[in-house]
């Protein structure tokens, strides 16, 4: 007898359910890998989101402490004036 298949010790019909088995086994991890690098890239945005916030925030913060320090200085000199000008 023949074989054209070349593992004779194995039908068509079984290696046609592996085939099969494994490519659903492939759908599977190929899903499971778009969902895990979907939730990374929004895991990312948000932490790219929060560091643009934070940064906002500092500059902001920045920008006040200046004024303030800016504002503290003018009163400074105002009172100085004052003192001068013998009021």
């Amino acid at each position: 007898m023949v074989h054209i298949f070349p593992f004779p010790n194995i039908s068509f019909h079984q290696v046609e359910a592996e085939r099969t088995a494994l490519h659903a086994e492939f759908d599977v991890e190929r899903a499971a890998l778009r969902k895990e690098r979907k939730r990374l890239a929004e895991v990312a945005e948000r932490q790219r989101s929060q560091l643009r916030e934070e940064r906002e925030n500092a500059e902001e913060k920045q920008r006040l402490t200046d004024r303030a320090e800016q504002l503290e200085e003018e009163m400074k000199e105002k009172d100085r004036a004052g003192i001068r000008d013998g009021k």
